[in-house]
């Protein structure tokens, strides 16, 4: 039995975690913004406000999606460069 690793289908899904990682950071930016904006100008007192500057503050977490990003790209890589260093021993 043969074992195929296609490298274009590896660096495939590196770019298409890239590109996912892009658009969900534009998306939390602005809901971050738009959350923001909210508590600055249309709910500025009370419980609610408070609430709102709370849940501001956890969504501004979303941001660590970054480290997922990187942490993926590495993981492709590394496959790739392990899948090249058996291969060298086998050509």
């Amino acid at each position: 039995m043969d074992v195929v690793v296609e490298d274009e289908y590896i660096q495939e899904m590196q770019q298409e975690f890239d590109e996912e990682y892009e658009r969900l950071s534009q998306v939390v930016k602005e809901y971050i913004s738009i959350l923001k904006e909210i508590t600055a100008s249309g709910i500025t007192h009370g419980k609610t406000a408070n609430a709102l500057k709370e849940f501001t503050s956890l969504a501004e977490e979303l941001r660590q999606v970054g480290r997922h990003r990187s942490a993926a790209k590495r993981y492709c890589q590394n496959f790739l460069d392990k899948i090249d260093d058996a291969d060298g021993d086998l050509y």
